[in-house]
């Protein structure tokens, strides 16, 4: 037997309401300063802060004294148009039109129209065992998209951990956690296999074929990497947005290397996706733009600046940055840490502060792709927004002494979850898959910048031990 409560905008105000608790639960409603609604649920082990008309977003999420919501200077949600307005979530959805980081062809916002999307309703569905909160949303637009969607998110009375290897549910973890593993789901499926199929009702809104098959492909860089054509182990891919995400596919994981490790979006229980990755990359340039560069705007700005900053040289005239601007993950892990400028001086211009943020970003590739050692080839895939920066490519190139390879097509998570999902229904060969991602230039390193980079590199890496203590300090003084 389930509840379900009806969640009314005018519920929320900043005082902090709870609106049920049991044994198993609390829920608990209130707004922030931004006049953002959200609703707080609870368990034993912890809590999750949802924002049922933004997008249900998950901005916070907390549990067993663990926070593990993303470290940002945003302090609390707000109101905008796209995920960078409201940018520090521990999770939101991306859109169904568009999704991941806009390519240089593209003109949709990163991660596509749904992240902080106004939802038309929302309710609570609460039974013994879990709470779901779910939230509607009609898209629609005037002779253009229209669908219906309805993300849920629910919360169960314990957390749930899955051995991959063997496919079950660990004992062992279950029995640290205190689970009753009878209560977990035991259907798994991977990225080729159907989740689902479409019933009549939903296949008449979407205007589809009862019984199509539904795919759930995984989270966008999984799908990303396999939209560049990665279907065998081996190759390092990078793909250079609005964050950073350096990835390599390996049959055994490679563990101890400070990487995050998820079983691969195409046959996760043979390969594994090892990666590390900047929580700010192209952020910190379209910030640079926004804040110094005002008679750009966020899309011309980059070009021009490339242009007029080509001949800063090495090092930026004596300038270096930590490209830290909110905290760092792998393979750092270091949430205190932020965006440094060290040597700046009365003789620094504009273009070599721009300049030293893009070292900062080449910099940040090679210490992530350095971390899967040193059997990587000589050449890295690389896709995203700023691979269309020519400056870039190339500099990434002098700093890491690898060949960039950059695509036409591919990269995008829509692209690699349509691979996906023709392996799966046996419309598309596995072999043929590489041929369909071309490959539309090859950057080859300048060796000699390349030897010069190396001591600017172990000075980067330096000055992150220099700092580090200082900003474990500084937080502490902040959070008191």
């Amino acid at each position: 037997m389930s509840t379900k409560i009806y969640l009314d905008k005018e519920r929320f105000t900043e005082q902090h309401k709870v609106l049920l608790e049991n044994d198993n639960f609390t829920v608990t409603l209130f707004k922030y300063p931004s006049d953002v609604a959200a609703v707080k649920v609870q368990n034993s082990h912890g809590y999750l802060i949802l924002l049922p008309f933004e997008g249900l977003m998950i901005w916070d999420a907390v549990f067993d004294g663990t926070n593990l919501k993303m470290k940002t200077p945003f302090t609390h949600p707000k109101k905008g148009e796209q995920i960078s307005d409201s940018y520090g979530a521990f999770q939101f959805h991306s859109g169904l039109l568009a999704n991941g980081n806009p390519g240089p062809e593209d003109s949709h916002y990163p991660h596509g129209e749904f992240p902080v999307c106004e939802m038309d309703a929302s309710q609570l569905v609460i039974s013994d065992e879990m709470i779901t909160i779910q939230s509607q949303k009609e898209y629609i637009k005037g002779f253009g998209d229209h669908y219906f969607a309805e993300p849920t998110v629910t919360m169960f009375k314990n957390q749930t951990w899955f051995d991959i290897n063997k496919k079950q549910w660990s004992h062992e973890l279950a029995k640290k956690l205190g689970l009753d593993i009878k209560k977990l789901p035991n259907k798994f499926v991977t990225s080729t296999e159907p989740a689902g199929y479409l019933i009549k009702s939903w296949a008449e809104k979407l205007g589809l074929q009862t019984g199509t098959p539904i795919f759930n492909t995984g989270v966008d860089v999984g799908p990303a990497t396999v939209g560049t054509g990665v279907l065998r182990p081996g190759q390092v891919t990078v793909a250079l947005g609005t964050s950073m995400n350096a990835a390599l596919v390996t049959e055994k994981p490679l563990k101890d290397k400070d990487l995050i490790i998820w079983p691969y979006a195409y046959k996760p229980m043979d390969y594994y996706y090892n990666f590390a990755g900047a929580n700010t990359a192209g952020a910190i340039v379209a910030w640079f733009v926004k804040e110094f560069a005002t008679e750009f705007d966020i899309n011309n700005g980059p070009i021009e600046l490339d242009i007029q900053s080509g001949d800063v040289p090495i090092g930026s005239n004596g300038v270096l940055v930590l490209p830290y601007f909110m905290g760092e993950r792998s393979p750092l892990w270091d949430s205190d840490v932020r965006g440094t400028i060290l040597g700046i001086s009365l003789k620094t211009t504009r273009l070599d502060l721009y300049n030293a943020f893009q070292e900062a970003i080449a910099y940040s590739v090679r210490q992530s792709i350095e971390q899967f050692g040193t059997d990587i080839g000589e050449s890295i895939t690389l896709v995203g927004g700023v691979s269309a920066s020519k400056k870039m490519v190339q500099m990434i190139a002098n700093v890491t002494g690898k060949t960039i390879m950059t695509t036409k097509s591919g990269g995008e998570a829509n692209l690699g979850s349509a691979i996906l999902a023709g392996i799966g229904i046996h419309a598309i060969d596995p072999d043929d898959v590489t041929k369909w991602i071309k490959i539309d230039q090859k950057i080859e390193p300048d060796l000699h910048k390349f030897t010069i980079y190396n001591q600017y590199y172990k000075m980067y890496k330096k000055a992150y031990n220099s700092v580090t203590d200082f900003y474990h300090e500084f937080r502490k003084i902040q959070k008191e």
